[in-house]
């Protein structure tokens, strides 16, 4: 029986409670391991290009580089890696420029960790990921 390949994620978010959250729900999905964890920006771009990952969770309010900067570095340098936008703002414009700026999907803070895990696995296959509430709104507005 084989076992799926482990996804390897880098996680970009700045503020350390909310950083060991997520690296905990992850891993209780197994085809999923975080490699690589990053406190800002400039450390999230610095960090892809070591790791390669296989995606990014990005937060989008981070010091030294926010996160639509950083997204718009590692896009292009990158291109095989999956990139989930992370913020806790249900806003249409900003959904539109993390995807804009070169994100594969987008997730709010609130979500639960399956959905987390379902974005986590569809940006790292290249497929765009924007939970149903968000995207209703960006067709809406």
């Amino acid at each position: 029986m084989g076992r799926e390949p482990l996804l390897r994620v880098l996680l970009a978010e700045d503020v350390p409670v909310l950083r060991l959250g997520i690296r905990m729900l992850l891993a209780g999905f197994p085809d999923i391991v975080v490699a690589g964890e990053a406190a800002d920006g400039r450390e999230a771009v610095d960090k892809a290009l070591e790791l390669k990952p296989d995606a990014v969770i990005m937060d989008l309010s981070m010091p030294v580089l926010d996160g639509l900067e950083a997204i718009a570095l590692i896009r292009p340098l990158l291109p095989g890696t999956g990139i989930l936008a992370l913020t806790g703002h249900e806003d249409p414009a900003l959904v539109r420029a993390a995807l804009e700026a070169g994100a594969h999907g987008f997730l709010l803070k609130d979500a639960q960790p399956q959905e987390l895990a379902q974005g986590v696995r569809a940006v790292a296959r290249g497929q765009r990921f924007v939970p149903q509430r968000l995207a209703a709104r960006l067709q809406g507005g």
